[in-house]
């Protein structure tokens, strides 16, 4: 039966970006119908069963993003941390790392003034990511991506007179809250900015995603970790 991305990203449960991803990654048969995906409801099952886990609890998560960038853990339990350097051992792929972390953050989209963009991400407690991170060959300067903490985003959002979009493609503020933790003591590293560059769904982004990604991986060594 013909489904759309949306009913294929509720019957996963994951995101109507990662079904995309997929679909991109040839992980999901789907043909255009206009401007539309369309899958085969039947494709779905191998897909599900990939799946052997759930997405991670957000502090999991954190430091499934932390190890692999090679900073410290203070909030994991030791036995924590040791089942995530195991699942790093086994080079996962983008798509499953994605999975596993795609609760992570919260999302706050924001329309705002193009001149307001560059004084967002100068803002001391405004750390950038994905498209405004200076550590990967994406640079989007219509397009602000940044973490904040969750106390800060309405004083954000104030003093730059950023609005809610009137629909979710005229955002160019994301503001994203870490879940149940804090786990930055500074810029996200390149592990962090492939994730939140994944998660565009578009395909340029997701290239270096996985670039960054893979040379993550290259660079992760077990006994210094």
């Amino acid at each position: 039966m013909d489904i759309s991305v949306a009913e294929a990203a509720g019957r996963l449960g994951v995101s109507r970006q990662q079904v995309l991803a997929f679909i991109q990654a040839g992980r999901l048969a789907a043909r255009k119908v206009g401007a539309q995906w369309i899958l085969d409801d039947a494709g779905l099952a191998p897909v599900a069963r990939s799946f052997r886990s759930r997405p991670m609890a957000a502090r999991i998560a954190w430091g499934f993003v932390a190890l692999l960038d090679g900073m410290p853990v203070p909030w994991l339990r030791a036995e924590e941390a040791s089942r995530l350097r195991a699942r790093l051992r086994g080079r996962p792929s983008m798509e499953q790392a994605a999975w596993w972390l795609s609760r992570r953050s919260e999302l706050h989209r924001f329309a705002g003034h193009r001149s307001a963009l560059p004084l967002v991400l100068d803002a001391p407690e405004v750390l950038p990511t994905g498209a405004s991170a200076g550590n990967n060959d994406i640079v989007d300067l219509a397009l602000v991506e940044a973490y904040v903490p969750a106390e800060q985003v309405e004083d954000i959002a104030g003093r730059f007179f950023l609005a809610s979009p009137a629909e979710p493609g005229d955002a160019n503020v994301v503001l994203r809250v870490p879940k149940e933790i804090w786990p930055f003591d500074a810029s996200p590293g390149p592990a962090c900015v492939a994730f939140d560059l994944w998660d565009s769904g578009e395909d340029r982004s997701q290239e270096s995603a996985r670039r960054l990604y893979e040379r993550a991986l290259d660079s992760w060594e077990t006994p210094t970790r």
